[in-house]
């Protein structure tokens, strides 16, 4: 009687897994092997976010800016939220917290943002937030809107 080998290869970026032997073995070891791979490479990924992440978190805003270099109002006014949220750790930001930022990049500021923020909820990268800050109305990033900064920093830098 012929032994049949079965042989599963399976390549993804860095993870190799290869295995041979009668069929039931291979299935089983597949199965496993692929799991602990794709763990491994999760770790891996979470690991060089958190290293970004660390990174980030010393960048002043002005360092901040100049990566990211956004043009116009809406732009800035998104980043500004972004630094304040995912580097600064605030839960949600209002209107002075905007003023301030961009006092602290040394960027003139508009005259009137209230049509900036109006545009900015209606392309659905803000939200209101549901608490008011400092007796003031107050704003947090919707996914979107992250993901918005998130792409644009990409491209520029």
């Amino acid at each position: 009687m012929i032994e049949s080998t079965y042989v599963l290869r399976y390549k993804k970026g860095d993870v190799e897994i290869e295995v041979q032997g009668d069929k039931a073995f291979v299935e089983e070891k597949f199965k496993e092997l692929l799991n602990l791979g794709g763990q491994a490479a999760e770790k891996r990924e979470k690991a060089a976010v958190e290293q970004i992440t660390q990174t980030e978190k010393s960048l002043s805003l002005g360092e901040f800016m100049n990566r990211i270099n956004p043009k116009s109002h809406g732009d800035k006014i998104l980043v500004f939220g972004y630094y304040l949220e995912k580097i600064k750790g605030y839960e949600f930001f209002n209107l002075d917290d905007i003023e301030k930022c961009y006092q602290d990049a040394r960027l003139p500021k508009t005259k009137n943002f209230s049509p900036y923020i109006t545009q900015l909820i209606r392309q659905g990268y803000l939200m209101d937030s549901e608490q008011k800050k400092d007796n003031k109305k107050a704003w947090k990033l919707t996914k979107a809107g992250i993901d918005y900064v998130e792409t644009y920093g990409q491209k520029k830098v």
